[in-house]
């Protein structure tokens, strides 16, 4: 069994916006954002299912939503003209949205799932004449995203399915240990990381059985055209099938790049929770303007990427909990007034986004180093006193 199919609306633009439905016209999420680009768009629409439709509310689809289409396999779903404002704001009347990005991404999606309902019916109606209605997911993942497949085709691909070595992924972590509160949250990231990865995983195999199965379509309609005078018609069908096997192929790729980006980061944080067990964990931070997802206790070390840039506050208030500060390189002189400040380079430590993991041993060295040198430039100052 592979994901759900969902029908997608999406508007695009700096602000981006989608909307995703099932099969049965459920609204199922509507977000926007200025952080999205086309991958991370895709990433998210495979966290929710298996895009089968793309709607836009828009009579030629903006370049976006086609290299979304080609990327993702699905069928595209244009309106004969382009939907006017006055019959958006009428048609999301009910539906909560935060702006008319998301009113766009709603409609675009409604309209995509209206025109693809008569062919969603008829799915439903022929697997119920066949006693199989438990293969409507799978048999609408295979039919609605496709011009030339029928029913009856997509039963025949399923129940005689291509084989497929099973891809395995190796888990990285054990059950949670006992760990202090920053490696807790660590730990807890690499297992959802681990469980999505799996889903990705899956979703990969789902594509390539796909691929294999229009590959061999492929191959018997080129051998059909090749026997005759080509048709037009069955120039077109050998074109889109081909369409069709890059965007699943593109899509696959797309997939498995981001599981391989996210298994090395889920070695890297069970590497350094593994370093980090008898250490001790000290927050770092960008540099001291401005931050507040840090909590410090009085006497606690900070490491400080880059110390140049600071606000006099944030200084006042670190002095006054007495915190150590970490610093690579020059210490900027109002920093060193207030500051014991240990060299990054005398300490051995592993790095992850936020954190340190120290050896109390080279921590200590350190801080001996600097109250030492401390020590002679103040000597040093009041002999030439």
């Amino acid at each position: 069994m592979g994901r759900e199919p969902i029908i997608v609306g999406v508007d695009p633009g700096t602000t981006l916006a989608y909307a995703v439905f099932s099969l049965s016209g459920e609204i199922l999420v509507l977000y926007s954002s200025k952080e999205f680009g086309l991958n991370s768009l895709i990433a998210r629409l495979y966290s929710h299912g298996r895009p089968v439709i793309i709607g836009t509310d828009k009579k030629i689809a903006p370049h976006f939503i086609e290299k979304l289409r080609m990327k993702t396999g699905a069928k595209l779903s244009c309106p004969e003209e382009d939907i006017k404002v006055a019959e958006k704001v009428a048609l999301s009347r009910d539906q909560i949205t935060r702006n008319d990005h998301e009113r766009d991404a709603y409609i675009a999606g409604l309209f995509a799932y209206k025109l693809a309902c008569p062919r969603i019916t008829k799915i439903k109606k022929y697997l119920a004449r066949e006693g199989k209605e438990a293969l409507f997911a799978d048999v609408a993942r295979i039919v609605l995203p496709s011009d030339f497949i029928s029913i009856k085709m997509a039963l025949e691909m399923l129940e005689k399915p291509t084989s497929t070595t099973p891809v395995l992924i190796r888990e990285t972590s054990q059950e949670k240990p006992d760990l202090p509160p920053e490696l807790t949250k660590l730990h807890g990231h690499i297992k959802r990381l681990e469980q999505e990865n799996k889903l990705l995983y899956s979703t990969i195999n789902d594509l390539r059985q796909e691929i294999k199965a229009f590959e061999s379509q492929t191959k018997r309609l080129t051998a059909k055209i090749n026997s005759f005078d080509p048709a037009r018609k069955a120039r077109d069908l050998l074109s889109k099938k081909e369409q069709r096997i890059i965007g699943l192929d593109t899509a696959a790729s797309l997939l498995k790049n981001k599981a391989a980006d996210q298994e090395r980061t889920i070695k890297s944080m069970a590497e350094f929770i593994r370093f980090a067990r008898d250490k001790i964990i000290i927050h770092s931070v960008p540099n001291l303007s401005k931050f507040s997802s840090v909590t410090l206790k009085k006497g606690d070390f900070l490491l400080v990427e880059n110390p140049t840039v600071f606000s006099a506050e944030i200084l006042e208030t670190l002095a006054k909990d007495d915190i150590t500060l970490i610093i690579k390189g020059r210490v900027p002189e109002p920093i060193k007034k207030k500051f014991l400040v240990l060299q990054e380079e005398d300490i051995v430590f592993k790095r992850i986004d936020g954190f340190i993991a120290v050896t109390k041993e080279s921590l200590d060295l350190a801080r001996k180093n600097s109250l030492l040198l401390e020590s002679v430039i103040n000597q040093y100052r009041a002999g030439r006193g």
